[in-house]
């Protein structure tokens, strides 16, 4: 029986019967150490895509307009949460369709209902779109017979090395803390090398990195780790975020603007007074004691008396107060400056056009460049999903359908819902004959998502069953005449 693992000295066993050792070979430390400087290099990046992404960055003051008492406020912008997730809203996998079927795969959907990726899917999404890279990883399932099992990673735990020329990751390196209280490695440092053949388990120990397990395999082109690149180039293949530079500048310009606008509140949202000629008594209580300035200000002293030493009547007056335009103005350059950064309508920042409503044409033209965005993010994913699905299965069968390198992802309209307009042109078409009347692109084009089709098509065919079956029967059975029914007879001629 094997023993535990003592977590204070993980050097004093194998932790797996067939381990050959529990150090990494000179290659393997080599790769492991290059890809975790990657990794550490690259999360003061990802920490700083996180902080605008939730508005929570340090604002950068210029230092004249705050006074050093206020520098404590802070400014939340959710500007580029709005940027995001206008994207991640509109990407929604609704099934994957191989070039032999006309209808999406259902043994390929099983695969991804069964790793609930309806819901983990978004997740590679979104992180993508915020840190620019995402990884997804596949692994066998926990017994024979089960689906593999596919998991998503944030990037700032794992990393990759991209090969150009494969188009693949040629090997990966994730390293978290254990959180699990019920795990042996409770609260230790963690590793996983993702190597062609191998993925090595480690666990840190007082002396580096040591071996706890080690699955190596035959059946697997490369390693089962994808990388999920957003914006990527010929430069930056690992991706960058949708955070760029642009929306930060905007973002801090805006917070400025906002800070500003607070600090002018306080100072000038009551206007300043001032009176001139007024006697000492003026400002003084019943005891003789000097008033508070809040108990002046706020109209304790309404009527005041000739000031006996100068016999003047005392002058009360108001200054000028600043002007808010000033700030929501600048604001409002801030929006416009963001909605075109970020490609989305200005609605989208709170700002709408006086008059009467847009047309529905006006909409998506609005729409337009947020929908391009969209569908070029699906291109990408699609790609990234694919090799996903190609993975798991090379892993669950040992081999890959002979067209999975056409293998296609269906997703989910990226434009505005037009019903009413999106059934007329598919009657046209249909009528036309450009599309045949059962084809599965009208269902799609109409907004019915990959499942319902596959229903759809299912009623279809039993539809159809049945009224072959009540032809047959219609056919076979012999008619009984009626009573009022009979052989007509010759007509006799008269006189016969």
């Amino acid at each position: 029986m094997e023993q535990p693992i003592v977590p204070s000295d993980f050097t004093s066993r194998r932790t797996s019967p067939n381990l050959p050792t529990t150090t990494l070979s000179e290659r393997e430390s080599a790769i492991a150490n290059t890809l975790s400087m990657q990794l550490s290099s690259a999360r003061p990046g990802f920490y700083l895509s996180d902080l605008y992404y939730r508005g929570m960055q340090k604002m950068t003051d210029l230092g004249i307009s705050i006074p050093p008492e206020l520098k404590g406020l802070t400014e939340v912008l959710g500007w580029a949460q709005i940027g995001v997730e206008a994207r991640d809203e509109r990407l929604t996998v609704q099934g994957f369709r191989l070039p032999s079927s006309t209808t999406a795969s259902e043994d390929i959907w099983d695969l991804w209902q069964a790793n609930n990726l309806d819901e983990e899917s978004g997740l590679a999404h979104l992180d993508s779109l915020v840190f620019g890279s995402a990884y997804v990883v596949v692994g066998p399932g926990e017994s024979p017979g089960d689906q593999p099992v596919i998991t998503v990673e944030s990037p700032l735990h794992m990393t990759a090395n991209w090969n150009s020329r494969k188009r693949a990751t040629t090997a990966a390196f994730q390293s978290y803390r254990d959180d699990d209280f019920t795990s042996e490695t409770y609260g230790h440092q963690l590793a996983v090398l993702y190597l062609p053949g191998s993925t090595i388990h480690m666990v840190q120990g007082s002396k580096g990195w040591v071996v706890i397990d080690r699955d190596d395999y035959d059946n697997l082109d490369g390693i089962p780790v994808v990388l999920m690149a957003n914006r990527a180039s010929s430069l930056q293949r690992m991706g960058t975020s949708d955070i760029r530079e642009s929306w930060r500048n905007t973002m801090d310009r805006a917070a400025r603007t906002m800070l500003g606008m607070e600090v002018a509140r306080e100072f000038f949202a009551a206007p300043q007074r001032y009176i001139l000629g007024a006697s000492e008594a003026a400002f003084q209580n019943s005891d003789g004691d000097l008033k508070t300035a809040w108990e002046t200000y706020t109209g304790h002293v309404l009527v005041l008396e000739p000031n006996e030493d100068t016999e003047r009547n005392p002058e009360v007056g108001t200054f000028q107060t600043g002007d808010p335009a000033n700030f929501t103005t600048l604001l409002a350059d801030d929006r416009a400056t963001m909605a075109a950064l970020t490609g989305l309508p200005p609605h989208f920042f709170g700002i709408y056009a006086d008059g009467n409503p847009a047309s529905a044409d006006a909409i998506r033209m609005s729409d337009f460049r947020l929908k391009t965005i969209a569908d070029k993010i699906t291109v990408a994913r699609g790609g990234n999903w694919e090799n996903v699905v190609r993975i798991a299965l090379q892993i669950r069968d040992g081999k890959l359908p002979a067209d999975a390198h056409r293998l296609e992802t269906d997703w989910a309209s990226t434009g505005i819902p037009t019903p009413n307009a999106d059934t007329d042109a598919m009657q046209k078409q249909v009528a036309a004959g450009i599309i045949p009347p059962e084809s599965d692109v009208v269902l799609k084009r109409l907004g019915y998502s990959g499942v319902e089709r596959i229903q759809i098509a299912n009623e279809r065919k039993r539809a159809r069953g049945q009224a072959n079956l009540d032809a047959l029967v219609n056919r076979t059975t012999p008619t009984t005449p009626t009573p009022d029914e009979g052989t007509p007879t010759a007509a006799v001629p008269d006189g016969e």
